[in-house]
Order: structure tokens, then sequence, then C-alpha cells
């Protein structure tokens, strides 16, 4: 029986799925945070590519939870196609209708802020099986 070659997790840090209210902000972009680690996180958002990475604010309102102005670097952002979106009148800007998805890795957290993000995770995060 041959091997058969399959691409491995690079990752450092597992990853969470976190409830849909969960969410990152900046000056530049808001969007739903779709996975995160103690490494960092991926997020939707409708827009032009996301290259501010210096830092997000996380939160999850429901659950009393947010981070303030976390250092982090963008490292990925792709389109996403979605239908919906495409059906938005043509009057909007091109990027009004662009779904996006957008990876930022975290860049030194504070004591505080780690032991926040673990307390979260482990309160309301979900594993993702990769």
């Amino acid at each position: 029986m041959s091997k058969t070659n399959q691409p491995s997790e690079q990752r450092q840090h597992r990853r969470f799925e976190v409830p849909t209210s969960s969410f990152v902000s900046n000056n530049t972009v808001m969007g739903q945070i779709m996975d995160v680690s103690i490494g960092g996180l991926a997020f939707c958002y409708i827009g032009k590519e996301f290259t501010d990475g210096s830092y997000l604010d996380v939160f999850a309102p429901e659950h009393d939870f947010h981070l303030n102005k976390v250092p982090c670097k963008a490292v990925g952002d792709f389109e996403i196609r979605n239908k919906v979106l495409s059906k938005i009148g043509d009057t909007a800007p091109a990027h009004f209708k662009t779904m996006r998805r957008g990876s930022v890795e975290f860049c030194e957290l504070s004591p505080g802020q780690r032991s926040q993000l673990k307390d979260f995770l482990q309160e309301v995060g979900t594993p993702l099986r990769i």
C-alpha cells in the first residue's frame, strides 16, 4: 500500500470557533470572527483588501469580552464568493459587494491580554477539527 501525501496542519496553536457575535475592528475594518487561537484569528468582512494589521480590537458583547488594541500583523486576505452580495444594486461601489476573509497573527500579547483570551476560548470556544 502506498502512502498518500496529505498536507499537515502548520499552525502552532489550536483554533477555536467562537460565537457569531464575536467581532474585530480597527480604524479601517470591522468584521465577524471566523476562528481564533492564542496566535491569531481569521475574520470575514465586506470591503477592500485588509492591509492595516497594526492592531485590532476584539470583542464579544454577549459574553462581556473585549480586548483593546491587540497588536497584530496581517498575514492573509482573499475574496469569498457570495451570491447574496453580488445582488446589491449597481450604484454601490464594487468593494461594498465583496466579502473577504482576513487573517492576522498576534504580535506579543500582554500577559493580561493572553490570559483574557485563554479564558474566553475555554469558556465559549469550540475546538476546530482539522
